[in-house]
């Protein structure tokens, strides 16, 4: 009864089998293997040794996940860059305020702070400003009192 999942040192123990010098379709007679699978075995595992096998299964499913979480940013790229492409140039008046509204809107319309930031070309700081100044009140209030007193001087 054939196998339905064979691991690296069985596989490669079948390779070995044919290379001390028995058959092929002896060999696959003897395991349950068809000959199409051991020569698709032969071609991923040929000269392999088991601990070699191992790693390139370690290697293949680190690449899949590599190339999940690839696909899935891009995905993500994409989207924001819909979203931006969206927010048009109606809701600003300066390219500056423009890039710091924009970025405000992708995270309101829930995209991580800083990859609204990164694609917008926004450093994450000027976002996260804000002012530590201490709001000087009597200060102001003396700066408008001078202007009152002395209004700017207008040239016919």
């Amino acid at each position: 009864m054939p196998r339905a999942k064979w691991n690296e040192e069985q596989i490669i123990g079948i390779l070995k089998q044919v290379e001390a010098g028995r058959t092929v379709v002896e060999v696959c007679r003897e395991n349950g293997v068809g000959e199409s699978t051991f020569y698709k075995w032969k071609s991923k595992y040929g000269g392999l040794e088991v601990n070699e096998a191992r790693r390139l299964k370690s290697l293949e499913d680190e690449n899949s996940r590599l190339k999940r979480l690839l696909a899935d940013s891009m995905l993500a790229n994409a989207a924001l860059k819909d979203a931006l492409s969206k927010t048009g140039e109606a809701c600003c008046k300066t390219t500056s305020r423009s890039t710091l509204y924009r970025g405000i809107w992708l995270v309101a319309a829930g995209a991580l702070w800083a990859e609204a930031c990164e694609l917008v070309s926004l450093q994450r700081c000027v976002y996260r400003y804000r002012s530590r100044r201490a709001d000087d009140v009597a200060l102001r209030e003396r700066l408008k009192q001078l202007a009152r007193e002395h209004p700017p001087q207008r040239s016919a």
